[in-house]
């Protein structure tokens, strides 16, 4: 019993020290653009059940590329990068600066290399390995002259590979606003309509690769003001017999109901304010604890 207790005990010191020592970084925040297909301001539309009310797409600011190809290599991982790849932007931490041993307070990371098998990983590497899974190489300008001259391992879990190593500085430049990689879009959803309790259900759920994860409250933030909107997953409105319900800043947007039919299960809507660009929270790296901007 007691050898048992001090393994397991053992096993969480262990996993305590691992965990401890991964490098935080902050995720951008994405833009959120409404969708060009939604409804004019004042125009009435009608919408069924299961349909999209209006919608919103994700969209990166905080994306980079290489001018030119180049080649990095730490301890037994390797990656060529080249000028076609997109550079996802993080933002930096005292955590993070402290154990690169950088001042830079942006990186730009590349896609993921393996390095461990999914199954080989869960059994034993998770514990006893020294990298996540899955390792990103971090490109820093550390001296901020518009060239890439430093490189740091994301997902590294020992601190002597989290230390940032020099490269033969390389120019970058800086993205315009484009969609994000999974065509991430926002949805305003006409769940329910049930007439005899004159209630509507809305739900506002993220539409990613063709699926529609579950996404719960959730803030938004207008680029111009910086004032925050809280936002529910779920909207439940009850409309009134003789007059029409107007909703506020739902996704950035000011609504009506103008009136229901219980017989084809239709709401008719009047879109009163087209949303604003709206930032929204970045999903953050898979391999990192995630501290977002405010």
């Amino acid at each position: 019993m007691r050898t048992r207790y001090f393994r397991a005990a053992g096993l969480i010191a262990i996993l305590m020290l691992l965990g401890g020592a991964r490098p935080i970084l902050q995720a951008a925040r994405q833009i959120v653009l409404p969708l060009e297909t939604n409804p004019p301001a004042g125009t009435e539309f009608k919408v069924k059940v299961g349909e999209t009310i209006l919608a919103s797409r994700f969209m990166d600011w905080n994306m980079a590329r290489l001018d030119a190809p180049v080649s990095v290599s730490i301890d037994r991982f390797s990656q060529t990068v080249g000028p076609d790849l997109d550079l996802e932007g993080f933002g930096a931490t005292r955590g993070s600066q402290e154990r690169t041993g950088l001042s830079a307070r942006a990186y730009y990371c590349a896609d993921k290399v393996k390095a461990h098998s999914g199954l080989s990983y869960q059994l034993l590497s998770s514990v006893t390995s020294n990298v996540e899974q899955f390792v990103r190489f971090c490109f820093v300008d550390e001296n901020d002259d518009g060239r890439l001259d430093h490189i740091f391992l994301l997902g590294a879990k020992s601190r002597e590979l989290q230390v940032a190593h020099a490269i033969e500085p390389v120019a970058f430049h800086k993205l315009e606003l484009q969609p994000d990689k999974k065509d991430t879009e926002l949805h305003l959803i006409l769940k329910r309509l049930d007439p005899a309790s004159r209630n509507i259900l809305l739900y506002q759920r993220p539409r990613r690769n063709g699926k529609e994860p579950w996404l719960g409250p959730f803030s938004l933030w207008s680029v111009a003001t910086g004032t925050e909107y809280r936002q529910e997953d779920k909207v439940n409105v009850r409309y009134p017999l003789n007059g029409p319900v107007t909703l506020k800043n739902i996704m950035g947007y000011d609504l009506t109901v103008k009136s229901v039919d219980p017989a084809t299960g239709e709401v008719t809507f009047t879109c009163d304010r087209v949303s604003e660009p709206m930032l929204a929270n970045g999903e953050g790296s898979e391999y990192a604890t995630i501290v977002v901007y405010r």
